[in-house]
């Protein structure tokens, strides 16, 4: 439980059937985010884990500046929102992308979201969004792919690449 939390139990059968008269539980939440102090590096052509240096929001206890992950408190349904901004638009062809990954998933794995440009367009931001089902323990990180010609770099600003990691009760 977190501090605060109230949950009241009803006995139905003496000592083997409860209820929960009222659930006052307390949603665990995280928010990560890159300080506008400096940009990530990151390979070309590959998934690179963004590595947050904010946590400015961590009910709960589960968000983990060190390994830059959120881990869960509880079994659930947990709603995951990631944006990533490149440092410079991705254009000419290239790519973007996205992605959780959860339990020691290999990035190629998770859910993820992959922005196409052409030619005649460019994008300067790739978003995913997913309500997904977590078990007590479960690690979810955080990655970014950029695949262009160019520096491949994920722009340092605490508005512009984030996630946020919350329980749905």
């Amino acid at each position: 439980f977190i501090s605060g939390e109230i949950v009241v139990f009803r006995c139905v059968v003496a000592d083997t059937a409860w209820v929960v008269e009222q659930d006052g539980r307390i949603p665990c939440k995280a928010m990560f985010m890159r300080s506008s102090e400096a940009n990530q590096s990151s390979v070309d052509a590959a998934w690179d884990q963004i590595e947050f240096n904010e946590l400015p929001e961590n009910i709960g206890d589960c968000g983990d500046a060190t390994t830059f992950q959120f881990n869960a408190r509880r079994r659930g349904v947990y709603q995951c929102d990631l944006t990533v901004r490149p440092a410079a638009n991705v254009s000419s062809n290239g790519l973007m992308g996205a992605r959780f990954t959860g339990d020691g998933e290999t990035p190629e794995r998770g859910f993820r979201f992959v922005r196409n440009t052409n030619s005649t367009t460019s994008a300067n931001s790739v978003a995913v969004a997913k309500a997904v089902s977590l078990s007590d323990g479960d690690a979810v990180e955080c990655w970014s792919y950029f695949d262009f010609s160019g520096t491949a770099t994920i722009l340092g600003s605490n508005v512009q690449t984030f996630a946020s990691i919350c329980e749905v009760l």
